[in-house]
């Protein structure tokens, strides 16, 4: 078997379903947070969520890349840079998380300022729409083939 015969998809999407679960975990999670439910979230399970869903995105990302192997074409494609600016925005989005996560277990959310609170804001929603975009635009992909 040659890395352009390996069975990768089934991989990926374990990885994909793996990331799946911990970000809805974690984020559910953080919403305790902002709606005041918790007043602080323990930093342990901040740090087990968060190096969950970086192994998943390491995942994602190393199967991702012997998907690409088996079909260089999509180099070519837009689809597939597109992609890969949200795959990039995940990855550099993630080290703000990792700040926002830290203030999580450390102040409770009603003390914030508007300007933080803003801030919490905007990682969450990067994060959102990269994750939903990477998965969109990777169904695109598959249906390209």
């Amino acid at each position: 078997m040659t890395l352009t015969t390996l069975p990768v998809t089934p991989v990926h999407l374990f990885f994909v379903l793996f990331s799946f679960f911990w970000i809805i975990r974690s984020d559910w999670y953080g919403l305790q947070w902002i709606r005041g439910k918790r007043t602080l979230l323990e930093r342990e399970k901040l740090d087990i969520f968060h190096k969950c869903v970086w192994m998943g995105l390491v995942g994602i990302i190393a199967t991702g890349s012997v998907l690409i192997a088996q079909r260089i074409k999509l180099l070519g494609d837009f689809f597939f840079w597109f992609k890969m600016f949200f795959v990039g925005a995940l990855l550099i989005n993630s080290f703000f998380i990792n700040k926002e996560m830290i203030l999580a277990s450390t102040t409770p959310f009603a003390q914030l300022s508007k300007k933080r609170k803003a801030l919490v804001f905007l990682v969450g929603s990067i994060s959102t729409i990269s994750w939903i975009s990477a998965f969109i635009l990777g169904e695109v992909l598959a249906e390209l083939r």
